[in-house]
């Protein structure tokens, strides 16, 4: 299990002295604890940020860092320390 987000804000307003005051890694943990409920493996989460200014380019990087991110991470879901420590993907 995982989660992809996009935010509006950009990735430096998503920490403890950002204006958003949090990460999203600590935005995502409900979603983290009910991976483990269910004991489920959890991803690392995927995002990305400042959508309101993304240009095309990006957009089509972003869909490629996607799918490198689901291939990729599945070899580190076993890893709980990399999934603590990777707080974006792109």
């Amino acid at each position: 299990m995982g989660a992809a987000v996009s935010t509006y804000g950009a990735a430096e307003t998503y920490q403890p002295d950002g204006s958003n005051r949090f990460t999203l890694r600590e935005y995502l943990r409900p979603i983290e604890g009910m991976a483990n409920f269910v004991n489920a493996s959890y991803l690392p989460p995927f995002s990305l940020s400042d959508v309101g200014n993304v240009t095309d380019e990006q957009l089509e990087q972003s869909k490629s860092d996607y799918v490198w991110h689901i291939d990729n991470a599945q070899g580190k879901i076993l890893d709980a320390a990399y999934a603590r420590r990777k707080e974006y993907s792109n």
